[in-house]
C-alpha cells in the first residue's frame, strides 16, 4: 500500500516553482498517492499571481496546475460537518484555509483508509497549531517542502545528489528572500533610528541584535529583541510598525535556516538510499 500523501498550497507551489528539470519534480510527486481538498486547488490558483514568482514560473505552474485536480478528495458531508467544528475547537484555530482543510482531509483519510498520512506544508504557525491533533488523532506525520524534497531524493534511484543540492539551493533563495529586504530595511534605517536615540543604549543594544539575527536567521534571537521592542509600543513606533512583517515571513525564515542546516550536513553526511550508498 502506498501512503496518502496529503499537499496544502504552499508545498504544491514552492515545488513547483523550483522544478525546472523537464517536469522531473511533477512526475516525482504523480507516483505517489497523492490527495488534496479542494479548497487547496483553488487556493493555489489565487496565489499564482501573487508576488514570489516570475513569468516563466507562472506560466510553468498554469499549465501543471490543471494535472492536480485528479488528486481532489472530499470527506462526506457528516463528518465534516462534526470535525470542521472539532478540530477548530481541539486546536484553537479558527481560519478557514488550505492547511485547516488539509488537516481535515488527513484525519478523513486515516480513517477511510486505515493507515497513516503523511501531510506537507511550509507554514510553521499552522504546523505548530495541528501538530497536538495529529498526535492525539493519530492521524500520521506533518512535514513540510524540505521533508517532501529528502524523501523524494532517496525513494527515486534517478533521483541525483546533485539535483537534490540544486533544489534546495532554489528553494532557499525563494524563502530567504523577504528576509533579505527585512535587513535591507534595518541597514537603511539603522543609522538614523541611533542618532535620533543617542541616550538609548537597550535601543542600540537591541538594533543590533536584531541585525545579528535576521543575518543570521536566528528566529530565537528575532523574537527576543521583537518582544523588548513590543514593551513600549509608542515609544518604538518606527521599529514595531517594521517588525509586524516578521510575522508573515517567519514561516520563510524558518524554512530557510532548515534548508541552511540541511544544506551544511549534506556535503559531509550521506543520506542512505540502497541505491545509493
Amino acid at each position: 500500500m502506498i501512503l496518502p500523501v496529503i499537499l496544502d498550497t504552499c508545498s504544491i507551489l514552492n515545488l513547483l516553482r523550483i522544478d525546472d528539470d523537464d517536469e522531473f519534480l511533477y512526475k516525482k510527486l504523480s507516483s505517489l498517492n497523492i490527495c488534496i481538498c479542494d479548497y487547496v486547488y483553488d487556493e493555489a490558483y489565487k496565489n499564482i499571481g501573487k508576488e514570489g514568482f516570475d513569468d516563466e514560473q507562472r506560466e510553468y505552474i498554469r499549465m501543471q496546475m490543471p494535472k492536480f485536480a485528479k488528486y481532489i478528495k472530499h470527506p462526506n458531508k457528516e463528518f465534516k460537518t462534526v470535525y470542521t467544528e472539532e478540530i477548530k475547537r481541539f486546536c484553537n484555530y479558527h481560519k478557514d484555509n488550505g492547511e485547516f482543510y488539509s488537516t481535515l482531509l488527513s484525519l478523513y483519510i486515516c480513517r477511510e483508509e486505515g493507515c497513516r498520512t503523511f501531510f506537507y506544508t511550509d507554514d510553521f504557525p499552522a504546523k505548530d497549531a495541528f501538530a497536538n491533533y495529529f498526535l492525539f488523532q493519530q492521524i500520521g506525520s506533518i512535514g513540510d517542502s524540505v521533508d517532501l524534497l529528502l524523501f523524494l531524493y532517496w525513494a527515486n534511484k534517478d533521483f541525483k545528489k546533485t539535483q537534490l543540492q540544486k533544489y534546495f539551493r532554489e528553494l532557499y533563495l525563494s524563502y530567504s528572500i523577504p528576509l533579505k529586504r527585512l535587513l535591507e530595511k534595518i541597514h537603511e534605517n539603522k543609522d538614523k533610528w541611533i542618532h535620533d536615540r543617542l541616550q538609548d543604549q537597550n535601543f542600540q543594544k537591541n538594533i543590533n541584535l536584531l541585525e545579528e539575527g535576521v543575518n543570521n536567521i536566528d528566529l530565537q534571537k528575532i523574537q527576543d529583541v521583537i518582544l523588548f521592542f513590543n514593551s513600549n509600543k509608542k515609544k518604538y513606533k518606527e521599529i514595531n510598525s517594521l517588525l509586524e512583517t516578521f510575522y508573515v515571513i517567519e514561516s520563510k525564515a524558518a524554512i530557510a535556516k532548515k534548508i541552511e542546516y540541511i544544506i551544511k550536513n549534506i556535503k559531509d553526511y550521506k543520506i542512505y538510499t540502497k541505491s545509493k550508498c
